[in-house]
C-alpha cells in the first residue's frame, strides 16, 4: 500500500511539473514534443500503472480493505487516465 502512495506522489509531482508550463519554452520544436511525450509516459504513466497494480494486489475481495488501498488505487487510475487523455489530445492536435 505504501508503494502505491509513493508511486502516486511521483506521478502527481511529474504531472504537475508538466502541466505547470515549466517546459513550455521548448514546445516550439517538434522533436521536443515527442521527447515530452516520452518523458510523460516514463515519469507519469509507468509509476501510475505500477502504483495501480500494487494497490490492486493489496485489495482483498470480500475482506476488510483499508481506505488507503482505495485512495491509492483510485488516484493512480485517475493519473493514468489523465495521461491517456493528454496523449489522445496530443495525437489529435
Amino acid at each position: 500500500m505504501v508503494t502505491g502512495f509513493v508511486m502516486a506522489a511521483v506521478a502527481s509531482l511529474a504531472i504537475v511539473i508538466m502541466m505547470s508550463g515549466a517546459l513550455a519554452s521548448i514546445v516550439d520544436n517538434p522533436i521536443a514534443i515527442i521527447v515530452l511525450g516520452a518523458i510523460m509516459i516514463f515519469l507519469v504513466a509507468v509509476p501510475a500503472a505500477i502504483g495501480s497494480g500494487v494497490a490492486w494486489a493489496a485489495y482483498r475481495p470480500g475482506g476488510p480493505n483499508s481506505i488507503g488501498i482505495w485512495i491509492s488505487m483510485i488516484w493512480n487510475l485517475l493519473l493514468l487516465g489523465a495521461v491517456v487523455l493528454l496523449l489522445i489530445i496530443n495525437a489529435l492536435n
